[in-house]
């Protein structure tokens, strides 16, 4: 019966539980390449949209100074105020630290610009350098430009980057953004032009590298490098990574450079094919757990299902051990009512029957009461200090006439001295006497008891030895267990709770002591309550 319900929680758990776990395990390990292929393209996906932010935070600032110029272009045309209109170019240059000049071309002769920190009006800058050069600029770019205006007057502005490396004294490397500036107020078919002069590498530094910055946790390295001359204006990481980038994509407002960018420290294949087979080692992990699981669950069902089946045991048992007494109790009581009995020996001998009886019922109630208190945590004890040989001789005394009774012979060693212990007495007692009570019931045809008590080492050492029927080795860490009785015809003949042991067991944990066990099936058995000396101080 016991096994086929244990069978039958088996095949539930493995087909409700193990089962689908198993079969998607199996599945993994088969998709793992498709898997590996999903993390490496959600990775990829991720790196394009981080490149795509950095292009689209670089246009939003563009549109920005845009907006700003293409207002100081309409000012310029309406008010023909050329102080005023270098004042503003002069303040959004200074106010942008990227941006080292700005020029403002209205119409041929009406041309404003602020360079390098100088003013320069449209009287003095017919000889300028740089006004002959961006003049020369807009004259070769005048298709692309008239594209652009066309462009423009759609709401589309989109800039020209010029290189001015040739344009410029300066080592330091800059691009010209050119672009057109439409108004309602220009006359039809003209515009004007502007230009942005960009200092590169402080372009790349604080816009480039700051927006990566904004979106990146230490996962990734990012670079921005020079196309035409093939090295980088700017590193994330301090040493150069030793493999290529996975993702490169063009700077929208500066195409000659590009923005790369990589994992840290590993490559989109390694992290994927890291990342895969961590998800099967963790499900390898979640299976043998599982197994486990199972194992512990079919251990702890089989555990429930007997002590369910000692719990039953129980039931009987102490049906039984009450059942017994208290009918004896009652009829020796109502022979004696009937006054059927007939002189004093025998009398007294009624009587001591009842007495025995009842104190026998009441041991076996208190083993109930107190393993109750024990499981819910209501027991109590009273320590005080005790001499454990007169604890012994009392405790014999009560036990005498059961012993007498059942022709027990009592062999008692104790030391002449006093043992003074801090106990219970009351909860050591019944720890004595339950083991007594156990050496009469499975001392067979031997009817003889060994009692000791002495000290040895720092211990002090109550015994309580038979010459019964013995122990299995097998069985000895297990009769302390409550409800268990060895699995033997010879004992099972002989009824009991199942508690007392149990009972000891707890009481002299409580005592910070414990129970000690020596038995040979057929040879006997000794059960010794050793106190610790050290913990009476």
């Amino acid at each position: 019966m016991k096994k086929r319900a244990i069978h039958r929680v088996l095949i539930v758990t493995i087909v409700v539980l193990f089962l689908p776990i198993f079969s998607y395990t199996a599945l993994q390990f088969m998709q793992s390449d498709k898997n590996q292929k999903l993390v490496q393209s959600i990775y990829d996906r991720q790196l394009d949209s981080i490149l795509f932010s950095i292009n689209q935070h670089c246009w939003d600032i563009f549109s920005t100074w845009l907006s700003e110029i293409s207002s100081h272009s309409v000012t310029a045309y309406n008010n023909r105020s050329p102080q005023n209109i270098n004042s503003a170019l002069g303040e959004f240059v200074e106010m942008e630290s990227v941006v080292s000049g700005a020029f403002l071309r209205v119409t041929p002769d009406l041309y404003y610009s602020y360079m390098d920190n100088r003013s320069v009006s449209k009287t003095s800058i017919k000889d300028n350098q740089f006004r002959v050069n961006a003049d020369k600029i807009i004259t070769d770019k005048q298709k692309v430009l008239e594209r652009m205006i066309r462009l423009a007057k759609e709401g589309y502005v989109r800039p020209i980057a010029v290189q001015l490396d040739t344009m410029q004294s300066s080592d330091v490397p800059q691009s010209l953004l050119l672009f057109p500036i439409v108004d309602e107020s220009f006359p039809i078919n003209s515009a004007a032009f502007s230009g942005i002069i960009i200092n590169n590498e402080k372009y790349v530094r604080e816009i480039v590298a700051r927006r990566f910055s904004s979106l990146n946790e230490g996962e990734f390295i990012f670079a921005v490098s020079d196309s035409r001359q093939d090295q980088f204006l700017y590193l994330s990481s301090e040493e150069k990574p030793d493999a290529n980038f996975e993702k490169s994509q063009t700077l929208w407002i500066l195409p000659h450079l590009d923005i790369k960018i990589k994992l840290s420290g590993t490559t989109l294949g390694e992290i994927s094919k890291k990342q895969i087979q961590t998800n099967l080692l963790l499900l390898v992990a979640v299976n043998v757990l599982f197994i486990a699981g199972m194992a512990y669950l079919l251990r702890n069902t089989y555990k429930e299902m007997e002590l369910a089946r000692m719990k039953t045991n129980f039931v009987a048992n102490v049906s039984h051990e009450l059942r017994t007494p208290i009918s004896l109790i009652r009829m020796y009581a109502e022979t004696l009512e009937m006054g059927r009995i007939e002189g004093e020996n025998k009398l007294k001998k009624y009587y001591r029957t009842i007495l025995a009886e009842t104190d026998r019922l009441s041991k076996l109630i208190n083993n109930i009461l107190d393993f109750s208190k024990i499981e819910s945590n209501k027991k109590t004890y009273q320590m005080v200090r005790t001499d454990m040989k007169d604890l012994v001789e009392k405790a014999l005394h009560i036990y005498h006439y059961h012993l007498q009774k059942n022709n027990f012979e009592l062999d008692v060693h104790m030391t002449e001295h006093p043992v003074m212990l801090k106990v219970d007495p009351e909860a050591v007692t019944q720890a004595f006497v339950n083991l007594i009570d156990n050496a009469i019931k499975y001392s067979d045809s031997s009817q003889k008891i060994d009692i000791n008590l002495n000290s040895h080492d720092n211990d002090v050492v109550l015994s309580v030895s038979d010459q019964g029927i013995g122990i299995p080795e097998s069985e000895q860490d297990k009769i302390f267990d409550k409800f268990y009785r060895v699995g033997s015809s010879t004992v099972h003949n002989t009824k009991g709770s199942g508690l007392g042991l149990s009972l000891v067991k707890h009481i002299m944990q409580v005592h910070q002591g414990e129970v000690k066990l020596k038995s040979k099936p057929g040879e006997g058995s000794t059960f010794s309550l050793v106190f610790p000396t050290n913990q009476n101080q």
